[in-house]
């Protein structure tokens, strides 16, 4: 079961999550978001809005181009279960030479 907690001292719950943001929650569904990803894997999908899990999008914040304020755009978090193992040590080479930094 996937959860929606991620604890940044285990590297597979950071590499197994997909973060999407500025979409369009008028056109854009829970259930397209899940077609798409669930092909890959079993997925858990959570729209939130910028604000917080309890802010709702309003359909005037998404479509509101003539100011220069928030618009209150919607972030989808896409949580993905087993994700497979990142290569070993893959963060700490370095791209210039491919040796270990430490």
């Amino acid at each position: 079961m996937a959860s929606n907690v991620t604890n940044k001292t285990d590297p597979r719950s950071m590499n197994s999550r997909v973060f999407t943001g500025n979409l369009n929650t008028l056109v854009v569904k829970k259930s397209d978001v899940e077609a798409i990803f669930s092909k890959y894997d079993e997925t858990n999908v959570k729209m939130e809005s910028e604000g917080g899990a309890d802010d709702s999008a309003e359909e005037g914040d998404l479509l509101d181009d003539d100011d220069n304020e928030d618009r209150g755009d919607d972030q989808l978090e896409l949580i993905k279960d087993d994700e497979k193992e990142a290569k070993e040590g893959e963060d700490d080479r370095d791209s210039t030479n491919g040796k270990d930094d430490s």
